[in-house]
């Protein structure tokens, strides 16, 4: 079998089922993050099908990408939140980049890695009738002073 077979949901997925996912809530404050990708993410998604396909060597079959999403490595985004949490600012805080991306830019990025970008192939799948056109958040976190400061 292929090491980079998709799962067979894959494709039939709104984009927009797992952004909620990344929920946390402590006392006085929650986040939101938008497009976590990263370590420990679930096999089904988009980034580990791309790793997989490009370190085997093999053909990833996509959409046509034509779709904007908030990406963000949950990496950055654990140390956005971190940052969040030493600031002592509360309520509801959207963790993301805030920059629109189109999914064929993603996959292109990941196979520039490797080395490989001859081997994404799109305009494979139709995308899911409900999947929007476009996913990006609006970053409201506050790290006074860094460079990650969102209100800039």
């Amino acid at each position: 079998m292929s090491a980079c077979r998709p799962h067979p949901h894959q494709s039939k997925e709104p984009a927009n089922q797992h952004f909620t996912h990344g929920l946390f809530s402590w006392t006085q404050v929650a986040f939101s993050c938008g497009r976590l990708f990263g370590k420990g993410e679930n096999e089904k998604r988009l980034y580990p099908y791309l790793t997989r396909c490009l370190a085997a060597g093999e053909t990833a079959r996509l959409g046509s990408g034509t779709q904007l999403r908030d990406y963000m490595d949950v990496a950055d985004a654990g140390t956005r939140i971190a940052d969040v949490i030493e600031t002592g600012q509360v309520g509801a805080i959207n963790i993301c980049s805030g920059l629109p991306v189109s999914i064929r830019q993603f996959a292109e990025s990941i196979a520039d890695r490797y080395g490989q970008r001859d081997l994404l192939e799109f305009g494979i799948h139709q995308p899911h009738p409900r999947d929007p056109s476009a996913v990006v958040g609006v970053p409201d976190y506050v790290v006074e002073g860094s460079k990650r400061d969102a209100r800039s």
